[in-house]
């Protein structure tokens, strides 16, 4: 299932890049997210989050414990990001870029994802997975622009 877009947000992308890696943002902008912590960084400068998030698509609602990898890391411009995640539900694995430009308004943030849901979650359709997925990440930047302002 590939998503993407693009979210106008206020600020610098120096100012945004930090508040991103953030736990406690990702904690407060992330819809149901129960726990999120940062893991000690890797030899080879990955970052990485263990999170656990309650989702529901319909009416399978599960809450998945997820682990979330950091690569890329080019600051304040860009990074790559993969994730992990299950649940008594089903399984999510995939991988997103994200980008950062300055412009006249604040910045454009620009995300593309690749994901790839399976087990019982993954029933309810492709149609109403992606739908429900373009909803969360709505969600997540209008959570987002609400905290910075």
């Amino acid at each position: 299932m590939k998503l993407g877009g693009t979210a106008q947000l206020n600020g610098t992308p120096d100012a945004l890049f930090d508040r991103l890696l953030d736990p406690e943002t990702l904690r407060r902008c992330i819809k149901g997210c129960e726990t999120l912590e940062e893991l000690p960084d890797q030899e080879d400068g990955v970052r990485g989050y263990a999170a656990t998030v309650k989702v529901g698509i319909g009416a399978i609602k599960g809450r998945f414990k997820a682990t979330v990898s950091l690569s890329e890391i080019v600051a304040p411009a860009s990074y790559a990001m993969s994730i992990a995640a299950k649940s008594p539900v089903g399984y999510l694995s995939g991988t997103a870029h994200i980008k950062l430009e300055s412009g006249s308004d604040g910045t454009a943030l620009t995300w593309a994802a690749d994901a790839k849901v399976s087990g019982v979650i993954a029933a309810v359709g492709q149609r109403l997975l992606g739908a429900a997925a373009q909803r969360f990440a709505d969600d997540f930047f209008t959570r987002l622009r609400d905290l910075i302002g």
